[in-house]
Parts: C-alpha cells; sequence; structure tokens
C-alpha cells in the first residue's frame, strides 16, 4: 500500500488540476488515488462532480457520489447528489 501522505498528495494534485482546468490530468490523478484508496471519498467526490462536466453524464457522476457517500454521508456528498439528481430528472 502506498503511503498516506502520497494519496492525498496526488489527491491535492488532481484538485489542483481541475482547478487549472487541466481536467483529463484531474481525471487521471483522481483514478490514480482511488486505485490505492478505494474509499476515499474527497477525491471520489471530486471524481463525480469532473465525470458530469467532461462528459455531462449524470449516470456516472452519481455513480460515483453515491459511492463516496457509502464511505462519508456527508452535507457536500448530499449536495452535488441532490443537484445532480435534479439535473438527470430535468429539474434544472
Amino acid at each position: 500500500a502506498l503511503d498516506g501522505d502520497y494519496t492525498r498528495a496526488l489527491g491535492n494534485l488532481g484538485l489542483l488540476r481541475d482547478l487549472q482546468g487541466r481536467k483529463e490530468e484531474a481525471k487521471i490523478l483522481y483514478s490514480k488515488v482511488l486505485t490505492y484508496d478505494p474509499e476515499n471519498w474527497e477525491v471520489r467526490n471530486n471524481l463525480g462532480v469532473l465525470e458530469y462536466e467532461l462528459k455531462g453524464s449524470t449516470l456516472e457522476a452519481l455513480q460515483q457520489l453515491k459511492r463516496a457517500e457509502l464511505s462519508n454521508d456527508n452535507g457536500v456528498i448530499r449536495r452535488n447528489i441532490a443537484l445532480l439528481s435534479d439535473v438527470q430528472s430535468g429539474g434544472l
């Protein structure tokens, strides 16, 4: 297993690339983190939102977000699930 500091650094780099608009790089980094730490709800949440931004796929995004919710049920994830559920149903 990789050191927790390393996976946190990869996740932070993924977030940085995401914020820089380098979405494909961010996706690769997020996916790499989840390979080593599949229960990382923060990275899985970020990947879910990114999936929607990249592909407009609410299905893939919601799958990631619901899996993140299993690891850590919190307001951020619930809000993202609610927003994407509204989009999926045509509400937004």
